[in-house]
C-alpha cells in the first residue's frame, strides 16, 4: 500500500480518517523548492528539511534541530527501487548533520521500515529517546461518572491570569514523574521539565481559549493545553492534581473537550508515550483508536 506523509500528526489523523492522502500530496508538491534535499522518481517523492528550534536552543544554549522529512508515494515494505531513493536521502542527511554543529530530533515513522534501515546504516550513533503512540476520533463511547462538583471548561484569558500559579504549580509537579524523549537522552535531560513548564506558560500567556480547566471551587484538579486547528483539534499537555487522583480527571477533561469538538465536525487527536499505558487505556475506554506512531532518535554532533 502506497501512502503519502509529512510531519503533521493532525493532517495525517484527517488523511488516515478519509483514507485519502492528495492534500498531504500537494502540500509536499506546492513546497518541493523549500526542501533541503528531495530525490524523486515520477510521484514518488522523498525529502526532508532541517529546522532550528528556538524554544530549545534557548534553553540549552547550543543549536537545536529538528529533521522533518516528506514522502509522497511511499510503499510500506522494502523495494529495491524506492530503497535507492532512500539510501540517497538519508546517506545525504547524515552528511549534512556532520557538517552542522548541534543537536538534532528526529522523528522516525514506525511504519516506514526503509527509513528505519538506512538511519541504521549511516546515522547509527543516534540516542534512541523513546516513541509516539498517536490517536483520534470522532465519536465518544459512553461513560458515567460519580457526580461531583467538578467543573470543566475551556477557560478565558481573565481565568488564565487568575488560575496561573495553580496551573504552573501543577504542571511542575506532575511533569517532575513524565518521563519523555528530553528525560531519556542523558544529553538533556537535565533542563527536561524547563521545557514542558515553558510550554505550558506559552498557553497561559496566549489570547486564545486553548486550556481546559478542570476546578473544585477555586482549586485547579487538572488541565489540559489544546491545539484548535481547522479540521482537527488536538490535547497536547495534560496535568492531573494528586490530590484528586482517582476521580477521573484525566479522562472527563478529554471527554468535555472532545464532545464540543466533535459537535463542530472536527477530529480528536491525541497523542502519548508507548509505555504509558495507564494514559492509553484511558483513550480507547473514550473511544479513540491509534492510527500513527513514531520513533524518536537524537543525534549529537556538538
Amino acid at each position: 500500500m502506497k501512502t503519502s506523509y509529512i510531519e503533521d500528526k493532525n493532517l495525517l489523523a484527517y488523511c488516515v480518517d478519509r483514507r485519502d492522502y492528495s492534500e498531504i500530496t500537494g502540500i509536499i508538491k506546492e513546497n518541493i523548492n523549500k526542501f533541503d534535499y528531495i530525490v524523486e522518481d515520477g510521484e514518488d517523492i522523498f525529502a526532508y528539511k532541517i529546522k532550528k528550534i528556538s524554544q530549545l536552543t534557548n534553553i540549552y544554549n547550543y543549536d537545536v534541530y529538528a529533521i522533518n522529512f516528506f514522502f509522497n508515494n511511499i510503499e510500506h515494505e522494502f523495494n529495491n527501487k524506492q530503497g535507492k531513493l532512500m539510501k540517497s536521502l538519508v546517506e545525504h542527511l547524515s552528511n549534512a548533520m556532520n557538517n552542522v554543529k548541534g543537536y538534532f530530533i528526529i522523528k522516525v515513522p514506525s511504519d516506514k521500515l526503509m527509513l528505519i534501515d538506512q538511519l541504521n546504516i549511516y546515522v547509527n550513533k543516534s540516542i534512541f529517546a523513546g516513541g509516539t503512540v498517536c490517536y483520534y476520533t470522532k465519536k465518544l463511547m459512553p461513560k458515567k461518572f460519580q457526580e461531583d462538583d467538578l467543573f470543566i471548561r475551556f477557560i478565558t484569558k481573565d481565568e488564565k491570569i487568575k488560575f496561573k500559579d495553580q496551573l504552573l504549580a501543577s504542571g511542575r509537579k506532575s511533569f517532575q514523574d513524565y518521563f519523555g524523549q528530553y528525560h531519556i537522552s542523558y544529553i538533556t535531560r537535565a533542563k527536561a521539565p524547563i521545557i514542558y513548564e515553558n510550554w505550558v506558560e506559552d498557553y497561559i500567556n496566549s489570547n486564545n481559549e486553548d486550556i481546559i480547566l478542570a476546578t473544585y471551587g477555586n482549586d485547579v484538579a487538572g488541565f489540559f493545553t489544546v491545539d484548535n486547528q481547522p479540521k482537527v483539534i488536538e490535547f497536547v499537555l495534560g496535568a492531573v492534581n494528586e490530590k484528586y487522583r482517582g476521580a477521573n480527571i484525566y479522562e472527563r477533561m478529554i471527554r468535555v473537550g472532545a464532545l464540543i469538538s466533535i459537535n463542530n465536525n472536527k477530529l480528536v487527536t491525541i497523542s502519548t508515550q508507548f509505555d504509558n499505558y495507564v494514559a492509553q487505556r484511558s483513550m480507547v475506554n473514550i473511544g479513540f483508536k491509534p492510527y500513527y506512531s513514531f520513533y524518536l532518535m537524537h543525534y549529537n554532533n556538538l
